[in-house]
């Protein structure tokens, strides 16, 4: 009765294991929990269309309150509420959930979109981002001030379970599943980077796949001495920027450690070269190379892989609030993330949190050893770190971090150990932002509904 939520179409038995459906999903539930009201969900394939039939679903309901994210995926929804408001002087509040996209991409630069952004931010009587960089991203007067807030993404996860279930499976079943390295077939000893992600161009999850490669291959040449490079001598190290090992040698050891993309197929064409690239790492190898593709799993089991990952990573163009890396960041996973604004105000935001949660360190001791001081003698990698993770603006740096956690060195120890302090704050963080999230949703249907804060 309270909340008609309509959710991103995606492809895919479950919609709601994508990462929209899993962010309205929690809405939903916060907004339920908080007010005592019932919360439905519905998807925009599957609501009315026109002003008039949109009025019967809602007094069919006796719905209160409409949730919409994204401005665009939900335009059809947004703007029969507005002619219904309009019209008939609906007593049904809309809130509109900024998406990301919507306001990075969709709007930028093109003056029709930010129009009907505006226009459908205009008529809502709540505009939601996740956060400020979020909001400073819409075009100039896209957004109306007085009715435009930030209430930042939380996270739930299953702690409960050790291993991943899907939906109505017992728990004499889990130990079946899959473990991450056996969907992968590489030892359990290999680091493997996780990137979950749909296949779509604004995820970009190629972004890094030829740097990895070759730092793998690099990283692995130095194990199996004499290896002779193609030049000869021995093959030149990472660390050496002017060589880069861009070369193959005449045979290719198994890679020292794998970047694993992990997610269904949102646009084919796109999901076909992801494919075709995985396909080619793997044959140069014979096994695994160093970027794989694996199959699309279900969220429980997602994110036992995040859990049993070296590192989450998230390469996208565009994020408003990446919910993939707010979870490894609830999961005690580091955080290894491409330098755009919607990552670094999430990094931002977890350090902002986690610094006024009780800690296991103290003060004096955050202020002696900040997270970039092991690697103080890496300073390309020390100038990625940041409280809660790392931000890497070339995928040649992020390489480099992943390569190095399957080192046996100084630097591989300094990288470790930065990247344990950075997940230890930014699991602290994702705890105080989850709060906030309940508070936020809470003074919303609050001011709306006009029911008393719980």
């Amino acid at each position: 009765m309270l909340c008609v939520a309509p959710a991103l179409p995606v492809s895919g038995d479950d919609k709601s294991d994508a990462g929209n459906g899993v962010t309205i999903g929690r809405i939903a539930s916060v907004l339920a929990e908080e007010t005592g009201m019932c919360a439905t969900l519905r998807a925009p394939a599957d609501l009315p269309r026109g002003a008039r039939d949109f009025e019967a679903f809602l007094a069919a309901g006796d719905f209160a309150l409409a949730v919409a994210l994204h401005a665009f995926k939900c335009g059809d929804a947004l703007d029969a509420l507005a002619e219904l408001r309009a019209k008939t002087k609906s007593g049904v509040k809309t809130v509109l959930v900024l998406g990301g996209t919507d306001v990075n991409v969709d709007a930028r630069e093109n003056p029709p979109r930010a129009a009907t952004l505006a226009r459908r931010a205009r008529a809502a009587n709540v505009v939601v981002a996740f956060s400020p960089s979020m909001v400073a991203a819409a075009p100039r007067g896209a957004l109306p001030p007085a009715t435009t807030t930030t209430v930042p993404q939380g996270v739930r996860l299953p702690f409960h379970a050790a291993s991943p279930t899907r939906d109505g499976e017992s728990a004499d079943r889990r130990g079946s599943e899959k473990t991450l390295h056996d969907a992968l077939d590489v030892p359990s000893s290999t680091p493997v980077f996780l990137l979950p992600a749909g296949l779509r161009p604004v995820k970009d999850v190629l972004w890094a796949a030829d740097a990895a490669e070759r730092a793998a291959r690099c990283a692995a040449e130095t194990k199996t001495e004499p290896l002779v490079s193609r030049g000869g001598g021995t093959s030149p190290s990472l660390r050496d920027p002017a060589s880069a090992c861009s070369e193959p040698s005449s045979r290719l050891p198994p890679p020292a450690f794998v970047l694993a993309v992990v997610g269904p197929a949102l646009d084919e064409p796109y999901a076909s070269l992801v494919a075709r690239k995985a396909r080619a790492c793997s044959a140069e190898r014979g096994g695994a190379g160093a970027f794989a593709a694996a199959a699309p799993v279900p969220r429980g089991a997602l994110l036992a892989y995040a859990r049993a990952a070296a590192g989450v990573v998230n390469t996208s163009l565009s994020e408003g609030q990446s919910g993939a890396l707010l979870e490894a960041a609830a999961a005690g996973t580091p955080v290894f993330a491409r330098d755009i604004p919607g990552n670094r105000a999430l990094l931002d935001m977890l350090a902002e949190e986690s610094a006024e949660e009780p800690a296991e360190e103290s003060a004096e001791e955050v202020a002696k050893e900040p997270v970039s001081s092991p690697l103080a003698r890496f300073p390309r990698l020390a100038a990625c770190a940041r409280p809660c993770g790392f931000l890497f603006a070339a995928p040649e740096t992020l390489a480099e971090a992943m390569a190095s956690f399957a080192e046996d060195s100084e630097l591989g120890s300094a990288m470790r150990h930065a990247a344990g302090r950075a997940a230890a704050r930014a699991r602290r963080g994702a705890e105080a932002l989850a709060r906030r999230e309940r508070e936020g949703w809470r003074d919303i249907a609050a001011g709306l509904l006009a029911t008393e804060k719980a």
